[in-house]
């Protein structure tokens, strides 16, 4: 899966004009005008985009895709909710560019369908697909790069994106155990394209070895810090780098600065003529005479 996501990631650096610029933008507008033409018609238009297997092998394949202009709701809060993932989709799109955020989309929306075209011709049976099923992975692909990040539930209610993507995660985890099979495949098949390109990121964080390097990396800086602090806190001026002497520790000793040393090393009498001398690229001269 690692590998897999290398050669995209090529792909998409090669191909950077690859892609529907603007994609949840598209998706965003096409849903308001649905909206629209409902309040005209009474949703009569809803009888041409919804999706059905039977009317697709009958020739009307537009409906491979037209489901996702279908608004969720149909009252003022389906502004909210485009909004609300065109924000999301936005900043994908300048975190991964616009070739990658469509191939990830357009993989989350063949998976769908196709597993319920193999629904239809397994079991005779239509499965309900809604655009919000495609709309999840997008949540968590987000909360994954800014769980730390903040929207304003109804405007007033600041809660990180982790919470949001969480709730998401319970939701389609309820539609699993509440909706009669086969409908309840379809939660499942729909957040596969986030597993495609995070899972070998959220599995490597499992990692034992991973947390250890985590580990040392948190101890070496807790140490940078810990040095940084006792630098600002000190309570002498010299320091011998060699035997640890300072100007107050030995007042009587005479502490000097090496011109032989690269960069400032501080050393007491005793040690300034026998010392190795320190090079910025780590080798050590023999001792002076």
């Amino acid at each position: 899966m690692k590998g897999l996501m290398k050669h995209l990631d090529s792909f998409c650096n090669r191909h950077p004009g690859f892609g529907i610029p603007n994609l949840m933008l598209a998706i965003a507008i096409g849903n308001s005008l649905v909206w629209v033409l409902t309040q005209m018609d009474g949703g009569k238009i809803f009888d041409l985009l919804y999706f059905s297997p039977q009317l697709i092998l009958q020739g009307q394949v537009w409906r491979l895709i037209s489901f996702i202009f279908i608004p969720a709701t149909l009252d003022f809060w389906i502004f909210v909710m485009l909004y609300f993932y065109y924000f999301v989709g936005s900043a994908l799109e300048r975190q991964w560019g616009c070739a990658k955020l469509t191939i990830y989309y357009f993989i989350g929306l063949f998976i769908t369908v196709a597993s319920a075209m193999i629904i239809y011709f397994a079991f005779n049976a239509t499965v309900y697909i809604s655009a919000m099923y495609l709309l999840y992975p997008l949540l968590f692909a987000f909360a994954f790069y800014y769980g730390e990040g903040r929207a304003m539930l109804f405007f007033i209610i600041p809660i990180k994106m982790r919470w949001l993507a969480i709730f998401g995660a319970l939701t389609l985890a309820f539609n699993v155990v509440t909706l009669p099979f086969p409908d309840n495949i379809i939660p499942i098949v729909s957040v596969l394209n986030f597993a495609l390109f995070f899972g070998h990121m959220i599995i490597g964080g499992l990692n034992p070895a991973n947390n250890t390097r985590r580990k040392t990396r948190k101890h070496f800086n807790n140490e940078i810090h810990r040095i940084k602090w006792e630098e600002r806190n000190k309570d002498y001026t010299r320091k011998c780098e060699a035997c640890g002497k300072t100007d107050v520790s030995h007042p009587e000793l005479e502490f000097r600065f090496c011109s032989r040393c690269e960069g400032y090393h501080c050393f007491c009498i005793d040690h300034i003529n026998s010392h190795e001398h320190i090079k910025l690229d780590g080798n050590q001269n023999d001792p002076s005479a």
